[in-house]
């Protein structure tokens, strides 16, 4: 794998590739599967029954649980916690810093099951705990998702940790939490954390820039007409009347180094490539690496070749930055 890297003041560009032929083939058959099943699962969807969509959680319990994995629950008011930590790693109780997962899943999907193997693998890389949310799924409106990932940062701000010792991270709309709750957190008097890391973050609610991308004909899991669908359904500000507040249009001064890494075909590029410039714009040191290829959240998927060197970029940059 070559890797290129452009500096642009405080973005810089790294080119990771080419894809395995393992990803190609993989795409090209998942693809029409796929992306029919998200489809009709975004036409269907309604505040009464979207609620349906958390099940496939329990799929998580199919998954063959990483060697050396530990974990443990944690049960706040109006929301679980999972520690997640490999042998090779600290555990909670030893571990000076620690990384606050969000799971991707269009705020519908997935949950603590689902991504267990995800913070295993993160945990083993970092050799740092990982602490993964449970939060709130849809028709939960998206403050209130916000809300539970501040409640999560402030629990561990109670434990003890240093908010520089601290690391933010998720994929998909999880990646979009991870920029969310610092703003919020930060907003909110709290400390910022150390790092924000981010796997082909969905971070822009206007659709405006994923209808003209090419990609849209390239993205193996959606369209950008079921993003849209989720977004005016479920994504709104009632108050007034407009799609709640998006990551990419808040103020981003003052937020800690960021790394995001997103696939070249994927429909979300187009909102990494966009956080990333206004990240640039607002002074916050930015990494955005593009990976050849690979599918949305291709990080999560352990059988991917490209997923290891991905978590292994993951905790270089942590390292680096706490």
């Amino acid at each position: 794998m070559t890797v290129d890297s452009t500096s642009l003041d405080s973005l810089v560009i790294e080119r990771f590739g080419p894809a395995s032929r393992r990803t190609r083939v993989a795409t090209t058959v998942l693809r029409p599967v796929v992306r029919t099943i998200v489809e009709i699962s975004s036409v269907l969807a309604r505040p009464w029954n979207v609620g349906l969509a958390a099940m496939t959680d329990y799929a998580g319990v199919l998954q063959r649980a990483p060697a050396g994995l530990s974990q443990r629950p944690v049960h706040l008011a109006d929301v679980d916690l999972e520690w997640v930590w490999h042998s090779t790693a600290a555990t909670p109780e030893s571990a000076a810093g620690a990384v606050l997962y969000f799971h991707g899943g269009a705020f519908a999907a997935g949950g603590l099951r689902t991504f267990r193997g995800m913070a295993a693998r993160l945990s083993a890389a970092t050799g740092l705990p990982v602490c993964m949310v449970g939060y709130r799924k849809l028709p939960a409106r998206f403050p209130a998702i916000v809300a539970d990932g501040v409640r999560a940062y402030r629990y561990l701000l109670a434990r003890g940790f240093a908010a520089d010792r601290l690391v933010c991270a998720g994929d998909s709309s999880g990646g979009c939490l991870a920029f969310a709750v610092p703003l919020a957190a930060g907003a909110a008097g709290l400390p910022l954390p150390g790092s924000i890391v981010a796997a082909s973050p969905w971070t822009d609610f206007d659709g405006a820039a994923r209808r003209e991308s090419p990609n849209r004909r390239t993205e193996v899991f959606f369209s950008a007409a079921a993003v849209q669908r989720l977004v005016r359904r479920f994504l709104v500000d009632d108050q007034r009347g407009r799609s709640a507040d998006a990551p990419v249009d808040a103020d981003l001064r003052g937020l800690p180094p960021v790394l995001i890494q997103v696939g070249t075909t994927e429909l979300l590029r187009c909102d990494a490539e966009l956080m990333a410039r206004r990240l640039a714009t607002a002074g916050v040191p930015c990494r955005l690496q593009l990976w050849d290829r690979q599918p949305h959240g291709f990080p999560v998927f352990g059988v991917l070749p490209e997923s290891r060197p991905a978590i292994t970029e993951m905790a270089r940059f942590i390292q680096e930055n706490s």
